[in-house]
């Protein structure tokens, strides 16, 4: 499946509108951003792309709070593009979450790809949150 830019953007601004909903009764009298990094509390497959630069495959994952990340294309280890990432902020300073695009290599039409992983809070309570997806392009 293809899809452009513009249309993982509006994934994007669906996964904040949507997950981060809960976030949108604090005050802005009592700032989290300002207090330690939350805890992740969501992780969500967002979809994938064709960047027709560089043929590349990318899939992004929303990701509420702070958390390291273990994630794996078809069994191999991979980190986000770091160019390419997206912060969620809802409230006060800081980011509460951020979108994700993981470089999935040279784009081959019939090929699998199966994105699996799981972020790790930094924070208390250290919990774990994981997600799988596979498409094929």
């Amino acid at each position: 499946m293809r899809t452009n830019k513009k249309i993982m953007m509006v994934f994007s601004l669906l996964f904040v509108l949507f997950i981060g909903i809960g976030f949108s009764s604090i005050s802005s009298a009592a700032c989290p951003g300002d207090g330690p990094a939350k805890p992740v509390s969501n992780v969500t497959y967002l979809g994938g792309y064709v960047d027709e630069e560089d043929n590349h495959i990318y899939m992004a994952v929303g990701v509420m709070g702070y958390g390291t990340d273990y994630v794996f294309i078809n069994g191999d280890r991979v980190r986000p593009d770091t160019s390419r990432t997206e912060f969620i902020v809802l409230s006060c300073t800081g980011a509460d979450g951020f979108v994700y695009h993981f470089d999935c290599g040279t784009a081959i039409k019939g090929k699998t790809y199966t994105l699996e992983g799981r972020f790790e809070s930094l924070n208390h309570p250290y919990n774990s949150m994981s997600f799988s997806h596979s498409e094929t392009y």
